[in-house]
């Protein structure tokens, strides 16, 4: 085969590797349709993933409950933080892969319970509520208690499928299944939701679903990475589908957070900008990359990384 021939055909290979395709989906008769690339889904040796930590955690080096179940302390009061829960239970399984000790997913486990006793269920969808109010500083986010939030519902999720992988116990499974379903009810269709889609058929995972949805980045892609380790455990051809309309979101608007040469917006509404959150989102990026080998997060993880890194 020529050179010339070569070429060609690689042409049409990657042309067909990045083709947009849509899906309509009917939600109470209403029918909505995303776009979404079919982006090849890798599936990477644990210490490439996400939310693999190095060092072990401590258990019990927290407040707690009577029952030992992690708290969050706002105002003098206690509350159920269904991130922080879903980031110490992430955390535990990872620490469990590096010290093959028991006790982290007995912990685990409690929490899960703990996160599902608690949980909100609507039309099939496990929702896991906010019970505190929320104003976020100069962002101008206020949240009523109950809220939702993608991010949280995201992280959760990876949660309750690295949990299943390690224990093989087909309830978390069934649980992945009914998170799932709330990425799949949207703005306008259901009460709560975490994802709408946009004018332009844009799929939307909101950390603080607001009225007018604000983007905030780091969160949705936290979100994404639910998706995806819920995929892995499942390989659902749905899940594979909103994993990618999620990730065509990104890859034609990172760019419009970028602030060239400086930190990167917390969210298209709100032009607020922090160096943690840039180092936050430029890991992020990173990942997505790995997921996908799509050379275009490539370019966009180092351009987020010339315009600042430590």
């Amino acid at each position: 085969m020529t050179i010339v021939k070569r070429f060609f055909f690689l042409l049409i290979f990657l042309f067909i590797a990045c083709e947009t395709r849509f899906e309509t989906v009917n939600d109470s008769g209403v029918e909505t349709e995303f776009k979404y690339n079919d982006y090849s889904i890798y599936e990477l040796p644990f210490n490439d993933k996400p939310y693999a930590w190095w060092i072990p955690a401590k258990l019990n080096d927290y407040a707690t409950d009577s029952h030992g179940i992690i708290v969050f302390e706002l105002n003098g009061n206690h509350y159920y933080h269904p991130v922080q829960i879903a980031q110490k239970m992430i955390h535990f399984i990872a620490s469990y892969y590096r010290t093959d000790n028991d006790n982290y997913i007995v912990e685990t486990e409690r929490f899960a319970e703990k996160l599902v006793d608690n949980a909100l269920k609507y039309n099939d969808a496990l929702y896991f509520p906010y019970e505190f109010d929320w104003n976020l500083g100069g962002f101008g986010i206020k949240m009523k208690a109950p809220w939702y939030s993608g991010m949280a519902q995201g992280q959760i999720l990876s949660a309750m499928a690295r949990l299943y992988e390690v224990t093989q116990k087909s309830r978390y499974l069934e649980i992945c299944s009914q998170i799932f379903k709330s990425f799949t009810l949207f703005k306008g269709l259901s009460d709560p939701w975490i994802a709408y889609v946009d004018n332009d058929h844009y799929y939307w995972i909101e950390e603080y679903p607001e009225l007018d949805p604000n983007h905030v980045l780091n969160g949705y892609i936290f979100a994404l990475f639910g998706l995806y380790d819920y995929y892995l455990i499942d390989n659902r051809e749905d899940v594979k589908t909103y994993l990618q309309a999620g990730l065509t979101t990104m890859a034609d608007h990172l760019s419009l957070y970028r602030q060239t040469g400086g930190y990167s917006r917390y969210s298209l509404k709100y032009k607020i900008a922090y160096p943690d959150y840039h180092l936050v989102h430029t890991d992020q990026i990173k990942y997505l990359y790995r997921i996908t080998k799509d050379p275009h997060f490539n370019n966009l993880y180092l351009d987020y990384y010339m315009d600042y890194h430590e």
